[in-house]
């Protein structure tokens, strides 16, 4: 008896909505409380639930985002339950939101272009924030990621060019794609102590970064991680890492220091291409044994490399383009791949009969 009540109840709301759909600012699925828009979602009986959506306007000034809605002209009281993919954005105009309500997630771009908003909502009861959903948001300037949040997509603050503080109260074991490519004022990296890994391009273009440590808990990095991070100038690694990825260090050209720790066994394709400052010497881990293609091409004030001779391989373009004058050619060197020492100081060579 109770369920066919539920369907009542349900079927009449549809036909009082259809009722009011003549108004322009409101469908079947659609209606509008207080000047912000609601969508029905049908995808669990009863449907009392909705998310907040953009209804193709720009919001400004301050919004509130209540607990429940209900529409007008009609009693039945709907849960607000998220923030829709693209509900704010462009809204450049949107200086602040206030969440009263068990909003469970933030959708796909749903702030992405709020150039005016200048706090990160309070979210009490989110646990998934979508892809790209705060990019672009340049007035943000302090985010923590709170505790209950156990989703987190690419890019979500990417292009956020005001962001300078970051930390993350919650669980999350690894920090996304291009998570902070492009924020450029951020001067340090974020507080996240349960990460394990790093993503592509997480730190891509951040200018402001200067001296990096990386944590023990980082275990592995994908490529590009700071990729052109053109004011970085010293790198500490984690003791727990292994392996460096492909292009890591790619264009930081004030980068002037990499401190290795006894771990690092591999190194990646062009980690330190056109890493301009690079001066001296730079000393490779002793469990290094293949010298990878393009790994210091373009470091034109590069003038050595020492190693523990354990390597079996140079790559192509490996040196190409530095101002290197010496290199050790170990026993067990077997191959030297095209151009990896063209462009360089170097005279003449003593290789192994190997």
């Amino acid at each position: 008896m109770n369920t066919l009540f539920h369907r009542y109840l349900t079927a009449l709301a549809a036909v009082v909505l259809s009722a009011i759909s003549a108004s322009a600012d409101t469908t079947v699925d659609e209606f509008k409380v207080d000047g912000v828009y609601y969508k029905i979602l049908y995808d669990r009986f009863p449907f009392d639930r909705v998310e907040l959506t953009s209804g193709n306007i720009s919001y400004t000034g301050d919004i509130t985002i209540p607990a429940k809605v209900t529409p007008q002209s009609m009693t039945m009281e709907y849960n607000v339950v998220g923030i829709g993919p693209n509900a704010f954005s462009n809204s450049y105009k949107l200086t602040s939101v206030t969440i009263e309500g068990p909003v469970q997630y933030i959708g796909k771009a749903a702030f992405s272009g709020c150039t005016g908003l200048k706090k990160f909502p309070d979210m009490p009861q989110v646990t998934t924030i979508g892809d790209r959903a705060f990019e672009k948001c340049t007035a943000l300037t302090s985010v923590t990621i709170p505790a209950n949040i156990v989703s987190f997509g690419n890019r979500v603050f990417m292009n956020c060019t005001g962001l300078t503080n970051v930390t993350f109260a919650n669980q999350l074991t690894t920090l996304p794609h291009e998570t902070f490519s492009g924020c450029t004022s951020l001067k340090n990296l974020p507080t996240m102590p349960h990460v394990t890994t790093i993503g592509r391009r997480a730190f891509q273009k951040c200018t402001s970064l200067t001296n990096v440590t990386i944590p023990d808990n980082i275990t592995s990095m994908d490529g590009q991680v700071f990729i052109e991070c053109t004011g970085l100038t010293n790198v500490t690694l984690s003791n727990q890492l292994t392996t460096l990825p492909d292009s890591a260090f790619y264009g930081c050209t004030s980068l002037t220091s990499c401190t290795f720790k006894p771990k690092i066994g591999s190194l990646g394709k062009y980690c330190f291409a056109n890493c301009t400052s690079l001066v001296g010497s730079v000393p490779l881990p002793r469990a290094v044994t293949e010298i990878p293609e393009g790994i210091f091409a373009g470091c034109t004030n590069l003038k050595f490399v020492s190693h523990g001779g354990n390597i079996r391989s140079i790559g192509g373009y490996a040196f190409y383009d530095t101002a290197l004058t010496d290199f050790y050619f170990n026993d067990g060197l077997t191959s030297i791949g095209r151009s990896a020492f063209s462009g360089t100081k170097l005279s003449e060579a003593t290789l192994p009969s190997s």
